[in-house]
């Protein structure tokens, strides 16, 4: 299970994050924790007890089934030079499909309200990345509460929807949509991926 930010509401408290904690307890499997824009980072790392690549970010990549994948902090808005070099050195030792899960997109995404007013700062620099690499990217994201898919030359984006409440892709300002929630599943094969999105 990956949970990709955003576990808090506006702000991470250490009470909620126990909480949280506690109840993803009853799952009886591997829990892959993210920071959002609304996390505390320091908090997640040490109430989860996160492994990490930073002391001061929470990215880190896992092996799972066929691929090795790539977890990225965006929990500032942007993704830092650090972990732009990171990226690029895993690249550089992965000649297959590349997997990275982020809270926030890469690519416009068709949320219009989202897409204008809460971008990735700095996407265009790790597009620049993504772009060059030789095969086939593959990018799951949170943070817009919706869940269109994007296509842009290699990279195929999918939003992961929000189990709190999803947003109206077509309009301008902020608007919830009628529809509850939903959360989505993916399955890893050797030779593809399939995913779908489950509404509560």
């Amino acid at each position: 299970m990956v949970i990709s930010g955003d576990l808090a509401f506006q702000f991470g408290k250490e009470d909620i994050y126990e909480f949280i904690r506690n109840q993803l307890h009853k799952f009886k499997q591997q829990i892959l924790i993210m920071a959002g824009n609304h996390d505390s980072v320091p908090l997640l790392k040490t109430v989860f007890k996160c492994d990490s690549e930073s002391e001061t970010e929470l990215y880190y990549s896992e092996y799972i089934k066929y691929d090795e994948i790539l977890f990225v902090d965006t929990s500032t808005n942007t993704i830092s030079n650090t972990q732009l070099d990171w990226i690029k050195q895993k690249i550089e030792l992965n000649q297959n499909r590349l997997i990275i899960f982020s809270h926030h997109p890469v690519l416009k995404s068709g949320v219009n309200y989202m897409d204008f007013n809460h971008p990735m700062k700095n996407a265009d620099d790790l597009l620049s990345i993504l772009r060059n690499y030789k095969n086939q990217v593959y990018f799951f994201c949170g943070h817009f509460h919706s869940d269109t898919t994007t296509v842009d030359k290699n990279i195929i984006q999918f939003l992961c929807p929000s189990n709190f409440y999803l947003i109206d892709p077509n309009a301008n300002a902020f608007q919830k949509e009628q529809s509850g929630a939903a959360y989505r599943t993916i399955e890893i094969y050797s030779d593809k991926i399939i995913t779908r999105v489950k509404y509560l």
